[in-house]
């Protein structure tokens, strides 16, 4: 059968696993703030999953079977929500790197 994959070999498997593994040590090493890596990813990846996929198997699904407005609707909420949450994602990663401030101003300096 062509086209079928081999299983991997247990050892391959533990390799593969050890270099992950030793990859995550030296990135923790050289960039001790490591946290600020993952934030950034889980950012970017977090608006993919929650916002864009649902939204893409929406119109898939109801692709020939839905009405032309149902398809519309969907393909502009997805887009919608796609640039609001990369916007959201973007100005948390310029407010980790300190290039934008997001912190609301301090309240106690506010006279009425």
């Amino acid at each position: 059968m062509a086209g079928l994959k081999q299983p991997t070999s247990k050892q391959y498997k533990i390799f593969v696993s050890i270099a992950i593994l030793t990859l995550a040590g030296f990135i923790a090493y050289i960039y001790p703030e490591v946290i600020r890596l993952i934030s950034i990813i889980g950012g970017i990846c977090c608006v993919s999953i929650v916002i864009t996929f649902p939204g893409m198997v929406f119109v898939k699904l109801i692709g020939e079977k839905g009405t032309n407005w149902k398809v519309w609707v969907g393909i502009n909420i997805t887009s919608l929500l796609t640039l609001v949450g990369y916007t959201a994602a973007t100005l948390s990663i310029l407010s980790i790197f300190g290039i934008v401030d997001l912190d609301p101003p301090d309240m106690k300096n506010i006279t009425l």
